[in-house]
């Protein structure tokens, strides 16, 4: 199935080349991608790590790229699922420049000297942001379009997501329109999936005539053997199918039925005929439905609100409940001796009311979980659904962080913690951000009463950190560089590291002389005068990709220390639990 533009160009210049794979979620984007890399296409190596049940052969998107568009959807106030156009618009001017820097300096790396392939399903809505990047990188850009049938794509989401026909339907024309309407005037190919799995060697040299591409044997000859079987698809429908399903609005049977037949051949694909007609009909009935699903997006935000604060309600109430009961059951016995014998020190306030105590766990490497402080506010924040449960019966109340993708990758954990660590997540959660008083812990270690009564005993009311120093004697940036060298997941980023050390020291007139910080158990109170060091730590940590963040932190706070406590470990030492 080809359309649009198809000017020869050289396989891969010297510059690189950048091959974009759009398409709906569940529409053999991965399997389109795979093949990508059966044309000598380069798919990079930090790639989503594959799923059981899900995607068992792997995603073959590139992290940086996902984490990237997750959060630039976050920032529109828009998820994945989200109905209606993404208004990108919307997001403050200077942050968007600031994702576009980040885009086309994470493209240009990728494409240097190489075919980089492309692939996330977010990028179909999201075009409008990409495609003006993709022509800033300076090599030449050709573009994919990966197309299932509708109702394949809806049985899928069901499975996986319980989406509703519906939703999946109007999803499906959401992707496939800026899709097919962005790329008209630029060398691209459509690939039709259940043509890809049919006849796997004619369409992949078929994509390659189209994009000037060479077929290697071997590679052809892996990706039809390993890759491609029975299983990858479940259902198959036809054409007609979409006549016949009341959830199916007439702009999806027309787009998808002049989709069909010019795979078909037995419609011209050029403008002005069956598809351009389908395509234009497709938008403006987006345009119409517009105002309605941004009335549907506002009502779904609320309510998603609304269910957080319930949550919490309801979890305080069961804590309160279940207090109750263990007075009445055990006050004949224990009357005098309580605080003794459960702990529960009433910790002195930070500000005008108890500090809230938070804690992480990102990735799918651990699952245990240490004990909340009875009686206190204990958020624990994790991207793993999993953890729901046991975090729960621990005492926490569990957060889940849709903004990054869980991984297994230890390195890409421990730099999604940071995002908690820094106190980055307001904008996801800002029923906390008038939290005046936070205490953030690793989750390797336990915290009880007594230690938040100790913190509010030390931290000065005109300080806004309160911090430890580390309980081996660091005395410079250098001691920390020389420990963290001795781990894989420090030592992988080290050189940057020192790089950016060398250049911003300097420049900045900070110096490698200042005593190492404990960055796993800080205070937080009256954050507005610090933001911009919390801000700048957690940049700098994903643009080093650097998860010892004590390094960054131990240069970059040298600005900001007269509003620092320091306390020796001693003072205050938690616990430390080894979770698995």
């Amino acid at each position: 199935m080809d359309e649009g533009r198809s000017t020869a160009t050289s396989t891969a210049s010297a510059a690189g080349m950048l091959l974009v794979v759009l398409g709906m979620h569940r529409s053999g984007t991965s399997a389109t991608a795979r093949a990508m890399a059966a044309l000598g296409a380069d798919l990079g190596d930090r790639l989503m790590p594959a799923a059981d049940g899900n995607n068992d052969k792997g995603f073959f998107e590139d992290y940086d790229i996902v984490k990237l568009n997750v959060e630039l959807m976050a920032a529109a106030g828009m998820e994945w699922h989200t109905l209606g156009e993404i208004d990108v618009s919307r997001i403050a001017p200077e942050r968007l420049a600031a994702f576009e820097a980040e885009a086309l300096a994470t493209l240009r790396a990728k494409c240097l000297h190489t075919t980089f392939a492309l692939k996330d399903p977010r990028l179909a809505r999201l075009i409008r942001f990409w495609k003006p990047v993709f022509e800033r990188v300076g090599v030449p850009v050709k573009y994919v379009l990966s197309v299932r049938h509708p109702l394949s794509v809806a049985r899928s989401l069901a499975k996986r997501d319980g989406m509703a026909e519906e939703k999946a339907l109007h999803l499906w024309l959401e992707h496939v329109v800026p899709s097919l309407a962005e790329t008209r005037e630029c060398e691209r190919v459509i690939v039709d999936y259940d043509t890809l799995l049919d006849q796997p060697t004619a369409e992949l040299e078929r994509i390659a005539a189209r994009l000037n591409l060479s077929v290697d044997a071997a590679s052809l000859a892996e990706y039809h053997q390993e890759f491609l079987e029975g299983g990858l698809r479940h259902t198959r429908f036809r054409p007609e199918d979409l006549d016949a399903t009341r959830g199916a609005s007439r702009a999806v049977k027309q787009l998808y039925g002049a989709l069909e037949a010019a795979s078909r051949g037995t419609a011209d694909a050029a403008p002005g005929t069956a598809l351009e007609t389908a395509l234009e009909s497709a938008r403006q009935y987006l345009a119409d439905v517009a105002p309605l699903l941004g009335y549907e997006t506002r009502v779904y935000q609320h309510i998603g609100t609304q269910q957080a604060v319930i949550g919490q309600l309801q979890h305080h109430l069961k804590q309160h409940s279940q207090a109750l009961t263990e007075r009445d059951q055990r006050i004949a016995t224990l009357e005098t001796r309580i605080v003794e014998t459960t702990g529960r020190i009433s910790a002195k306030p930070l500000g005008d009311r108890q500090p809230l105590v938070i804690s992480c766990l990102f990735g799918a490497l651990f699952s245990q979980v240490h004990d909340a402080i009875p009686g206190m506010r204990c958020v624990f924040f994790s991207n793993n659904r999993n953890l729901k449960e046991a975090v729960e019966a621990k005492g926490w109340i569990f957060e889940f962080v849709k903004s990054h993708p869980l991984t297994d990758d230890y390195r890409f954990s421990s730099l999604q913690s940071k995002y908690i660590r820094y106190l980055q997540f307001f904008g996801e959660f800002p029923h906390y951000a008038s939290d005046d008083a936070i205490i953030y812990c690793d989750h390797k270690f336990a915290l009880d009463a007594r230690h938040v009564q100790t913190i509010a005993e030390h931290f000065p009311a005109d300080k806004s950190v309160l911090i430890r120093n580390t309980p081996r004697v660091k005395l410079s940036i250098q001691d920390e560089i020389d420990q963290a060298m001795e781990w894989q997941r420090y030592a992988l980023t080290m050189p940057q590291t020192i790089e950016w050390l060398e250049r911003e020291g300097p420049a900045r007139g900070l110096s490698m002389s200042n005593r190492i910080m404990n960055t796993g158990l800080i205070a937080w109170k009256n954050t507005a005068r610090i933001q911009p060091l919390l801000d700048e730590v957690y940049e700098t940590s994903w643009r080093l990709a650097q998860p010892e963040c004590q390094i960054i932190w131990a240069l970059l706070s040298q600005a900001y220390e007269p509003w620092i406590q320091r306390i020796e470990w001693q003072a205050l030492d938690p616990q430390w639990v080894v979770l698995v």
